[in-house]
């Protein structure tokens, strides 16, 4: 073989050489998915998801929830009373909070805050849903907004919940001087509940809030009507409108009442 031959055949071997070398750096520094690592990296769209590099479409991210509203008034004077009805939306149609909390602070003129609370909270896939206290504070202080603060969202994914689970009727609005609202609900699931909450919110011809007030139904059959009577320390006049929401925590596995031994459960909606 001659020298000139010999040299190019050389050339040739340290060139593949350079570029195996090259290749391999340069292919180790690049991010490339893995579609497992928990990480959004090359062509992932999402977090391990994306039709190019994982072959599964992402998920729409969990949105917080929002308050809408918050009512808030005094309801008993001169008692430094207060009744607060507030709004919060769950805009996920996909995620239901299985457990969280908010918190309730209730501010003076100042800003000074008066008194503070942490309540618990759950809620459907979209679901708008109202909750209702009547609060008390020290004497000598007085009230004047109070805020929430949502601190913390246990998420769980959910498929779509099937309406009508309860049925309120037969409901009998105070009159001539009457302080109390009844009514009959009707449980039209094929489970039976440990706890189910009740509000029921009054509002005045103009719609701005007026009262508020809240019970349970606890060992809720299904098929079954229950009554419930809520009573307030004043009477309405004609023209109020009430209206009212029952919920119950179908993702808390404790709030189905036991049937042969084993708990009952909305496993579908998982």
């Amino acid at each position: 073989m001659g020298r000139f031959l010999k040299q190019i055949v050389f050339g040739l071997v340290y060139l593949v050489i350079f570029l195996a070398v090259g290749y391999g750096i340069y292919y180790s520094s690049i991010d490339r998915p893995s579609c497992g690592d928990g990480i959004q990296n090359g062509k992932e769209e999402g977090i391990d998801c994306g039709t190019l590099a994982c072959a599964k479409t992402c998920e729409e991210a969990i949105k917080p929830l929002v308050v809408n509203n918050i009512n808030f008034h005094s309801s008993i004077e001169p008692e430094a009373i207060y009744e607060i009805l507030i709004e919060i939306n769950n805009p996920n149609p996909q995620y239901a909070v299985k457990s969280g909390v908010y918190e309730l602070a209730i501010t003076d003129v100042n800003g000074s805050v008066v008194k503070k609370r942490e309540y618990s909270i759950y809620m459907l896939p979209g679901q708008t849903r109202y909750f209702g206290h009547i609060e008390d504070i020290d004497v000598g202080l007085v009230g004047e907004k109070a805020d929430v603060k949502i601190k913390s969202v246990d998420w769980v994914k959910s498929g779509d919940f099937p309406s009508g689970v309860f049925i309120t009727k037969r409901e009998s609005l105070p009159v001539n001087g009457q302080t109390f609202y009844e009514a009959v609900i009707t449980n039209n699931s094929d489970y039976d509940f440990d706890n189910v909450d009740v509000i029921v919110f009054v509002s005045d011809n103009a719609g701005d809030f007026v009262s508020v007030n809240t019970t349970n139904l606890q060992t809720f059959l299904a098929k079954t009507d229950r009554s419930i009577k809520v009573d307030w320390p004043y009477s309405f006049s004609s023209g109020y409108r009430f209206e009212i929401q029952v919920t119950t925590n179908i993702f808390d596995n404790a709030n189905y009442i036991k049937s042969h031994g084993t708990q009952e459960q909305f496993q579908k909606y998982y």
